[in-house]
């Protein structure tokens, strides 16, 4: 799934559905939110910064292989140490998506430039992180009436926010809503 630049921005979680469907299913607490996204930090970092070291006069096809394989290699430890770190958590199959993701296979030299690899990487970790920690958090206080696991003292308004449509749905008002507010701030700073 490849998302218009102009929709998206630099919230590189709409550029591939492998990064939507963990945070969109996965993401229904602040807890699961936070195992996915260590997750996805890790296998994303170390596969893109193992996968800058690959010569680009390969052929394509090649260096596709290689980065998937560098994605498997690093999956298998990072969910070891997910689990361990989360133990009440289980990834289930959202975690393994994270290894295939769009840019950790060909697609990730289009988005970060050799020269800025290291800052252009870590920019779009943190806008994944953050969705995803923002959209788990949202989930459990509206959806389940519990924050970090303890229950509030109400009942929660929107229940459908536990599945995987309410997580969907979530996901798209607050990338929908980032480029609004990103648009008033740069206004305002014209007014300024």
């Amino acid at each position: 799934m490849k998302a218009s630049p102009k929709i998206t921005g630099t919230q590189s979680v709409l550029l591939s559905g492998a990064v939507i469907a963990p945070i969109a299913a996965f993401s229904v607490s602040l807890t699961q939110a936070a195992a996915v996204s260590f997750a996805f930090f890790c296998i994303t970092f170390l596969t893109v910064l193992a996968g800058s070291l690959i010569p680009v006069k390969l052929p394509l096809s090649l260096r596709i292989l290689l980065y998937s394989v560098i994605g498997c290699l690093v999956y298998i430890p990072v969910a070891v140490l997910t689990v361990n770190l989360f133990p009440s958590v289980s990834g289930g199959i959202y975690i393994p998506l994270l290894s295939s993701a769009l840019y950790l296979t060909a697609g990730f030299q289009r988005y970060f430039r050799r020269k800025h690899l290291f800052r252009d990487l870590l920019k779009n970790l943190l806008s994944v992180i953050c969705t995803a920690m923002l959209t788990g958090c949202i989930r459990e206080v509206l959806g389940s009436g519990t924050v970090a696991g303890i229950p509030l003292r109400f009942q929660p308004p929107l229940p459908i926010l536990v599945h995987p449509s309410g997580g969907l749905i979530l996901l798209v008002l607050i990338l929908t809503a980032v480029p609004y507010l990103r648009g008033k701030e740069a206004a305002h700073a014209d007014c300024g």
